[in-house]
């Protein structure tokens, strides 16, 4: 048997409330709502007693294709009864009965076209359909509304995962609902997030929930007692309140509050980077105005500092005084430093830039940098820029700098 998949539902387009009509969007045709089940009810007697299709499935064809009652009332001459005008219709007009099926199904008359059978027209031609919807109609669901799930409900479960209609009742499914339920989710929350779009493997979702309370939702309570207080967080703000005072943020309170948000650590670890600038050879008092003027160059740990500073001294050649006018560099990445180091030297190698401050050669955007770069080579030398960027994408390598 193949396995095709259809759901009777009650199409929720199909409801109105007393005296509204049907409009047709295309040429303002409109249907009453007495004509409407006039024509259902013509419909019905057609396919139950002139077709012999089982009456359960012709009341779920009537009552659930308004757009095929509203395509056959549009070529009905109706005299003063819907119902008699239909019924002569249809005596002499055989209809494309699968029309109506498939948009009883909840398809719509752009999705079911494709799949109208070019050499029949009745229901009764295609057995094996018939079939299929007729075993699908009575299998699976019953043991589903037993447990108190409505039928619009597993309309849409089905839709999604179809295989639950597969063996007995699919526990992982069940276990699914209730633990949503047990957090909160009713039915109706599920109902609306699912997507027909997509399938879901409900044994994973399972896991997924189950160990997402285990670990956060469980409703085993547990005594924790919290950790005694050591003290080092006051201790920690106590240093770091005498360290902004030292600085001199002491004058102004409101230069005090942004300072602790600004200087990101411990009180002692603050102190600890500020004295490794001082040990390498600079004032207290200088280092002090470097902070307040850069104050991020703190928020890094004292290893990565000293090797700033190691690079600055040992490998550009600066002195160490440099910093007290241009502080910043302690906040750059190093590799950005030594890239833009080795390009300025390649160029003055060349002879063609003219020496240039730490503050110039660091600060300014990668942008402003290499135009000015590419202006010196083309102005100067007949070789241009090709040589300069190939240069620059061997050092950017070498420095892993991207």
């Amino acid at each position: 048997m193949c396995s095709f998949h259809f759901a009777i539902r009650q199409n929720p387009r199909f409801y109105m409330t007393k005296g509204s009509v049907l409009r047709d969007g295309k040429d303002g045709f409109r249907i009453s709502r007495t004509t409407l089940k006039e024509a259902q009810a013509a419909l019905l007697e057609y396919l139950h007693s002139t077709r012999s299709i089982q009456f359960i499935h012709a009341e779920n064809m009537s009552k659930n294709s308004p757009h095929f009652l509203r395509k056959l009332l549009e070529k009905v001459e109706i005299v003063t009864d819907a119902r008699r005008s239909v019924s002569r219709f249809l005596r002499y007009h055989p209809i494309n009965e699968f029309e109506p099926f498939f948009e009883s199904l909840g398809l719509k008359h752009w999705e079911y076209t494709p799949l109208l059978p070019r050499d029949m027209m009745f229901l009764s031609d295609d057995c094996l359909l018939l079939e299929n919807y007729r075993a699908l109609c009575e299998f699976g669901l019953q043991a589903y509304l037993e447990l108190g799930l409505s039928q619009s409900f597993m309309v849409k479960i089905i839709v999604c995962s179809p295989h639950v209609l597969i063996g007995d009742v699919d526990m992982k499914f069940i276990k699914v609902l209730e633990i949503l339920k047990s957090t909160g989710f009713d039915y109706v929350w599920i109902e609306e997030h699912l997507s027909e779009k997509e399938s879901y493997n409900w044994s994973m979702i399972f896991h997924v929930l189950s160990f997402f309370r285990e670990i956060c939702c469980s409703s085993k309570l547990h005594r924790v007692r919290p950790l005694p207080d050591s003290g080092e967080d006051i201790e920690s703000q106590k240093l770091k309140m005498k360290f902004l005072l030292d600085l001199g943020y002491g004058e102004n309170p409101d230069m005090m509050k942004k300072a602790f948000k600004v200087f990101n650590g411990r009180g002692g670890e603050l102190q600890e980077r500020f004295d490794s600038i001082v040990n390498a050879g600079l004032e207290k008092e200088d280092v002090s105005e470097m902070v307040r003027v850069s104050p991020q160059i703190l928020n890094q740990s004292k290893d990565v500092i000293q090797s700033k500073i190691d690079i600055l001294v040992n490998e550009l050649g600066f002195p160490l005084s440099s910093l007290i006018s241009f502080p910043s560099y302690l906040a750059y990445m190093t590799q950005r430093v030594r890239l833009r180091w080795a390009v300025y030297n390649w160029l003055k190698d060349q002879e063609i830039v003219p020496d240039l401050a730490l503050s110039t050669l660091v600060s300014c955007s990668e942008k402003f940098f290499l135009s000015r770069c590419y202006r010196c080579c083309l102005r100067i030398h007949d070789f241009g820029s090709p040589s300069l960027h190939s240069y620059i994408e061997t050092r950017a390598v070498s420095f892993n700098y991207h």
